[in-house]
């Protein structure tokens, strides 16, 4: 995870209004990667870009090796 813990909230404050709080970074990541992920029109599970991408980006043989 980069960055200093204390940044998240690990340990979280005691006092103040961000009390008890922490960043759920793993969260943040996961929904980052996913609104990518859906712009470029790739699979958010394979990592992969999707065949009708590749395709209209005339890259018909790679998309045959991925997406057989």
């Amino acid at each position: 995870m980069a960055g200093p813990p204390k940044i998240i909230g690990k340990p979280p404050q005691t006092v103040g209004p961000l009390a008890a709080v922490t960043a759920d970074i793993e969260a943040q990541v996961y929904w980052n990667l996913g609104v990518f992920f859906l712009s470029w029109n790739w699979d958010r599970e394979t990592t992969k870009p999707s065949k009708a991408k590749l395709i209209s980006l005339g890259l018909d043989d790679v998309a045959k090796d991925l997406w057989p």
